[in-house]
């Protein structure tokens, strides 16, 4: 027995169908009062909205029956569907489209039935409403006008639920374009917070410097000697600013991600040499255990200023202690650990690690002041890649960064 024709808008039916999310749905009153009506104005035990979705014919509301789909090869509704008005089948034994289908031969054993199409403004007929008997039938002309009625209202419910559909979608639209508008603005804020404090100081610093010096009540040797002081202003003032910049360019979406191969090890190397200097100072040991052979895919300066950042946090809060830096495999993550015996952190500066508008001025060892902005920024890296960054720390014990980053086996 084969089955209806496909019409030849089909790819057009389905689309228009799933779009209006009817599938697969939890019964509701309205379709299901539909159904009930249907059966009572036409006579019939079986009344269903049914729905021709790929291969299958769904059930929406039922009554009369239990099943909630059946293969659409089988299904009556393949033929309604190809024409603009009920189907009316008096007598399936009769009909030789029918007379072998496992619907009329075998349970609910089909003897009459009458499709109304579910007809779209667009012109494809998504379903129908249609009434079953399992004796020979018909219909009178006013139960095929109310027939028609009630398919016209089942196509005002779906009316209906696309209009809410789309509504929420405005809705989900206007809360992300709220939502954007709120990190914009913590972003300004955040911007402002640090340019009136973390600027402040090492300009300040340089201002006061010169200002001595030019109204006589510091010696050109008293300048010289401050000279250390003088380059370290600036070189905390550029640093900050550059740290400010990408900072502020990534949260608003500017940076892209630029995936490569990277040498884990040498990485760490190039890094490690960056921060020796300090470290020396603070009699701090420095130990690269990454293997040689570590090779992982990322944004190259991203992940330089990650591991960059965290060193140098933890050359700042170490002193006559070590720095570890290791690699594990953890199921399909990458992970880079950065250890070190400092002086730890409390619970309440865990909890506020990575939250801006309750962090305050750290001091490391020697004094350094900041307010974790690379902290800020590595982190920000990381959730683009879709990886993340996880923090234990004691206090007195020292703390513990595990930059995690998903496996990536090769990168067109």
């Amino acid at each position: 027995m084969p089955g209806a024709p496909y019409p030849e808008n089909e790819s057009e039916r389905q689309q228009e169908l799933n779009a209006i999310g009817i599938l697969d749905t939890l019964p509701e009153e309205d379709y299901n009062n539909v159904v009930q009506l249907a059966a009572d104005i036409c006579g019939t035990p079986i009344a269903l909205i049914s729905f021709l979705d790929g291969d299958r014919q769904w059930f929406k509301a039922r009554t009369g029956l239990e099943a909630t789909e059946t293969p659409r090869d089988q299904a009556f509704c393949g033929y309604a569907i190809l024409g603009n008005d009920i189907l009316i089948v008096e007598d399936a034994l009769e009909d030789r489209r029918f007379a072998d289908n496992p619907l009329v031969r075998q349970d609910p054993n089909i003897r009459f039935y009458a499709g109304a199409p579910l007809e779209t403004r667009a012109g494809n007929r998504l379903g129908t409403l249609c009434v079953i008997d399992r004796e020979p039938r018909r219909l009178s002309a006013e139960q095929k006008k109310s027939l028609r009625s009630l398919a016209g209202m089942v196509m005002r419910l779906l009316d209906l639920r696309k209009a809410g559909a789309e509504r929420d979608a405005r809705v989900a639209l206007l809360n992300e374009q709220r939502r954007e508008l709120e990190r914009l603005n913590e972003v300004q804020t955040q911007l402002l917070s640090i340019l009136s404090h973390d600027l402040r100081a090492p300009l300040g610093t340089i201002r006061q410097l010169v200002r001595m010096f030019l109204d006589g009540l510091v010696s050109a040797q008293e300048v010289s000697d401050h000279g250390e002081n003088l380059i370290n202003a600036v070189q905390s003032t550029e640093d900050l600013l550059k740290r400010l910049l990408d900072w502020s360019h990534t949260r608003l979406g500017g940076q892209e991600v630029d995936i490569l191969p990277l040498h884990l090890a040498g990485l760490a190397s190039l890094e490690m040499l960056g921060i020796m200097d300090r470290a020396r100072e603070k009699q701090t040991e420095l130990h690269n255990e990454i293997p040689a052979d570590v090779i992982l895919f990322a944004d190259g300066h991203m992940l330089h200023f990650v591991i960059r950042n965290l060193l140098a946090n933890a050359v700042k809060f170490t002193a006559n202690g070590n720095i570890y830096i290791r690699y594990e495999r953890r199921a399909d993550m990458h992970a880079i650990i950065i250890q070190d015996t400092g002086v730890g952190m409390t619970v309440e500066t865990l909890n506020n690690l990575w939250e801006p508008q309750n962090r305050t001025v750290s001091r490391g060892t020697h004094g350094e002041a900041g307010k974790g902005l690379g902290l800020m920024l590595a982190l920000e890296f990381m959730r683009q890649h879709s990886g993340t960054i996880e923090v234990y720390s004691e206090p007195g014990r020292g703390s513990t960064f595990t930059v995690l980053l998903p496996i990536i086996q090769s990168h067109a």
